[in-house]
């Protein structure tokens, strides 16, 4: 193959992979004519059958939670489906489209910067969740007509070694206080102003930040006017936001919880979290089958989904001064362990076990969603050049769980949505916070 082209074509399109702002804008929100209610899987059928009209008209049809398993219970064949080579999810040539739309929602790497853009009309917040360590938020209340309305505040998850600084998370904050739902972005430890304030603290990807997010959620309930809280997140954050709601639902006490892991939770009171829900975009279901593949060196010209995160890792490796920076993530989970309260030589393969979703290679992932007790819904796209669509199949033919529903939409490639389906995407995201009272007026969405 003639390597030049692909650079090629990447000069001409250089627009169309990098990131860009996708604000909602006025008449994008469809509210469904009756107040969503149910179980979380009649609430996505009711929702996606009033507002599918918004998606692009040449799209197949989208699979909701029903159609991801045949007659039988079997995991249907979602690439088939949707006419997609599962064997080249990231190739420019059979996948443009997805790539597209997941770099313009991607957003840069973060290496220490200071904040690109401000956060006007919000609150700058330091939530403590341990001594010695506070999580950097932006929060910002809903109003109407100068009031501040009682409402549910969504937390908004940066992705993986992520920040807040990026369109994605300002304009999505944004459309939920057009459409009078509190917003919080918030930088988890060691991510985004949080690790520039706490340089020592170190990431225990995802399973002491679990307990973070209890306080994160009983800080904002103990303020006025916050009635309930919720969760958005995408690709490792959407990952976060589904093991946080599930650690809160067994409170705590899981066979996938080792003692060790246990022993560093703080003790929370059993008061209720997340019940305005949870939405994940785009999970890495299959976590360990992309760990495996960081393995392997990838170049941007043949893997570049693969080389751009190796390009994440050995960045944090070098901002965060680990010895022998490579492009392994095993091996900067390991590092950042050893950093951690974590630090006992089975401490990766505790916490792989604390966040598996699906089984692998023998393991058992625990039907963590079997125990799900808040709404959860989680979005994939037929053209994710990272995480595989096939595994939403695999996980519902194993999940009975009402309170837990999936949705397949034919395009957005990894957290891309906004830039393939603007309207849907934030009309999906306002109806499944919505309290099902009366619409508020729904006005531009402040910047």
């Amino acid at each position: 193959m003639n390597r030049t082209l692909p650079i090629a074509l990447l000069a001409l399109c250089a627009g169309c992979f990098s990131e860009h702002a996708h604000p909602m804008r006025r008449g994008d929100i469809v509210r469904t004519e009756k107040p969503v209610t149910g179980t979380t899987r009649e609430r996505l059928r009711h929702t996606h059958d009033q507002i599918k009209h918004l998606l692009p008209t040449q799209s197949p049809t989208s699979l909701t939670t029903e159609d991801l398993t045949d007659k039988d219970g079997k995991p249907v064949d979602v690439c088939k489906h949707f006419n997609v080579n599962p064997t080249k999810p990231d190739s420019l040539f059979t996948n443009f489209f997805g790539l597209s739309y997941s770099a313009q929602l991607t957003g840069p790497d973060y290496t220490g910067q200071p904040a690109r853009f401000k956060w006007d009309n919000y609150e700058d917040v330091w939530i403590p969740v341990r001594d010695g360590l506070s999580l950097h938020g932006s929060l910002g209340l809903a109003t109407k007509d100068g009031a501040v309305l009682d409402a549910p505040c969504v937390v908004v998850l940066p992705g993986l070694l992520g920040w807040n600084d990026t369109f994605r998370t300002r304009d999505l904050c944004s459309a939920l206080r057009a459409n009078g739902i509190h917003a919080l972005a918030l930088e988890t430890r060691s991510h985004g102003q949080t690790v520039m304030r706490y340089p020592d603290e170190s990431y225990a990807f995802g399973s002491l930040e679990a307990a973070d997010l209890m306080r994160v959620s009983d800080w904002l309930t103990a303020k006025p006017h916050i009635t309930t809280t919720g969760l958005i997140g995408f690709c490792w954050g959407a990952n976060e936001a589904i093991i946080a709601a599930w650690y809160h639902s067994v409170q705590g006490r899981h066979p996938c919880i080792s003692e060790r892991i246990a022993a560093k939770m703080p003790g929370l009171p059993n008061s209720p979290r997340f019940t305005a829900g949870v939405m994940a975009f785009s999970p890495v279901l299959k976590w360990d089958d992309v760990v495996d593949a960081l393995d392997t060196p990838h170049t941007i010209l043949m893997h570049p989904v693969y080389a751009s995160l190796q390009g994440t890792v050995h960045n944090r490796m070098v901002f965060k001064k680990h010895a022998n920076p490579n492009h392994s993530l095993r091996s900067l989970i390991a590092k950042e362990l050893a950093r951690s309260p974590l630090d006992y030589p089975e401490a990766s393969d505790d916490v792989f076990d604390f966040h598996r979703l699906l089984p692998y290679k023998g393991k058992d992932d625990g039907n963590k969603l079997a125990d799900m007790k808040v709404p959860v819904l989680i979005i994939q796209a037929a053209d994710d050049p990272l995480a595989s669509p096939q595994a939403m199949a695999e996980l519902f033919a194993r999940i009975k769980n009402p309170n837990v529903a999936g949705l397949v939409l034919p395009s957005g490639g990894h957290v891309g949505f906004a830039a393939w389906a603007r309207a849907y995407y934030f009309s999906l995201i306002v109806n499944f916070f919505s309290t099902g009272s009366a619409p508020l007026e729904t006005g531009s969405a402040d910047r």
